[in-house]
């Protein structure tokens, strides 16, 4: 199309040309004292074309011999930038192809050649973010070598590096808000990486407290928010992480299964790490509704609150509270009472799940049963169940007559309220299902002391050898 433009101009050229120079008969003439030239109107148009043709040749060749230093320049500033991203690209190469040693050359090279130019004052303008991800990059290295004193020392370099550029980077509004911006955005990848390579080493609190300088801006990233949700709970902190969670949530960083698996193991370390009552009413009141609503939450909130009355008992302090200890933990429960008890696993929920998930399933939530049965009957050993409790229990053992724990928890209630007939009836149906060890020697030992009680000596010796073999 270009060549066939050309064409038809060269045509039309020729076309005007004809037209207006073959009849051209005018005469253009020259005095010169005492001379006179005579031309024709043609051949001084024609000189004049060539006089300017040949003007501007000579002042185009001039202007190329004045600037051939400059382009020189130029050509080596492209020479020195092309080198120097040859370099990064060969060290990060070799960094993620596990060559480390020649990346940390490759990395230390750039350094030093990016130095030497910045010292003659033939330095690029992105040299010092060069030198900054050079020394990162030779950091990464070193720290994947295990050579910690130099990684650091890479690091330090960095950083270094970076607040030269932040602190010269005012000369212009524009170019300084660019180079502000490019120079903060690398720093802030610097301080990232420290905080990883703290977290790797297994240091606790070297990570913590470089999670704690990250700026702002930075630590509210989902980069980071990531990192300080794995630092706080390797430095022991589940409250802290917590709290990070949940802005991760937000962020929907994590898929819901795998948010609320996490949610439940903090949410049991947070409340398992209280030394008193005060400190797990504290707790508890630091978790979220939808938290306080996880049997994980209510269960060890409850164990912990019966453990920690425990401790007072045998410290010999605290009896006054008793009542009130198992009144709290006994609140807790109702609130995921009906969670527990109904079936394991629903049918229809059961439809769009695949076997293995189904049997963990079903195995998670047998054991949280078993754990809101053991944790109701330590409670009613020291606190007989209400009305309110008792009705709850028998409504749910006629809901589901065939179920053992349920037998198991109803004849304990029974017996703790004096009902001693129901009791055994209730023990004896548990024990033909009863799979745990624990609450089939429990129920033995339980119908032992009702047989004790009503003065069977058979009964009683042969309920005692049961619970015995377990």
């Amino acid at each position: 199309m270009r060549s066939l433009v050309w064409l038809l101009f060269l045509f039309a050229l020729a076309v005007g040309a004809a037209l207006f120079l073959a009849d051209n008969t005018g005469l253009v003439t020259i005095f010169w004292p005492p001379y006179r030239l005579d031309v024709s109107a043609n051949f001084a148009a024609l000189a004049l074309l060539v006089s300017f043709l040949v003007l501007h040749a000579l002042l185009r060749g001039l202007s190329l011999l004045l600037g051939m230093p400059e382009r020189a320049r130029l050509w080596r500033r492209r020479h020195q930038e092309r080198v120097q991203q040859q370099g990064l690209l060969d060290a990060m190469a070799h960094w993620t192809a596990g060559r480390y040693l020649r990346g940390r050359k490759a990395a230390e090279n750039v350094v030093e050649q990016t130095q030497s130019l910045m010292r003659n004052e033939q330095a690029l303008p992105q040299s010092i973010r060069t030198v900054a991800l050079a020394h990162l990059l030779a950091a990464e290295c070193a720290h994947a070598l295990q050579d910690r004193p130099r990684r650091d020392e890479h690091a330090q370099a960095a950083l270094d590096a970076v607040a030269g550029e932040l602190a010269g980077a005012g000369d212009s509004v524009k170019r300084g808000a660019v180079r502000m911006r490019d120079a903060q955005e690398v720093r802030d990848g610097v301080q990232l990486r420290m905080a990883r390579w703290a977290y790797e080493d297994r240091d606790a609190q070297a990570a913590l407290r470089r999670v704690d300088e990250l700026p702002q801006g930075v630590a509210r990233r989902l980069a980071a928010l990531r990192l300080r949700l794995r630092v706080t709970r390797m430095a022991g902190k589940p409250l802290a992480a917590l709290e990070t969670l949940r802005l991760l949530s937000k962020h929907r960083a994590f898929s819901d299964t795998a948010t609320q698996v996490i949610v439940r193991g903090l949410v049991t370390e947070v409340l398992r790490d209280a030394h008193d009552q005060a400190q797990l009413l504290q707790a508890w009141e630091s978790l979220e509704p939808a938290e306080r609503d996880l049997p994980e939450a209510a269960l060890q909130a409850g164990e912990r609150m019966l453990a920690l009355s425990n401790q007072g008992r045998a410290g010999g302090s605290g009896e006054g509270d008793e009542d009130g200890d198992i009144a709290q933990v006994l609140r807790w429960l109702e609130p995921v009472w009906e969670q527990l008890v109904r079936p394991i696993l629903p049918l229809a929920a059961t439809a769009s799940m695949s076997a293995s998930s189904v049997v963990q399933g079903a195995a998670a939530a047998s054991a949280l049963r078993l754990r809101l049965v053991r944790l109701l009957e330590r409670g009613f050993e020291r606190v007989p169940p209400d009305a309110a409790w008792l009705g709850r229990i028998e409504t749910a053992q006629m809901a589901s007559p065939g179920d053992p724990l349920l037998q198991y928890l109803a004849g304990v209630t029974c017996m703790h309220l004096s009902l001693w007939g129901k009791a055994q009836q209730l023990l004896k149906q548990s024990l033909m299902q009863l799979k745990d060890e624990g609450l089939r020697r429990r129920a033995w030992t339980s119908l032992a002391r009702l047989a004790e009680q009503r003065e069977d000596a058979p009964a009683a010796l042969e309920a005692w050898r049961r619970a015995a073999l377990g």
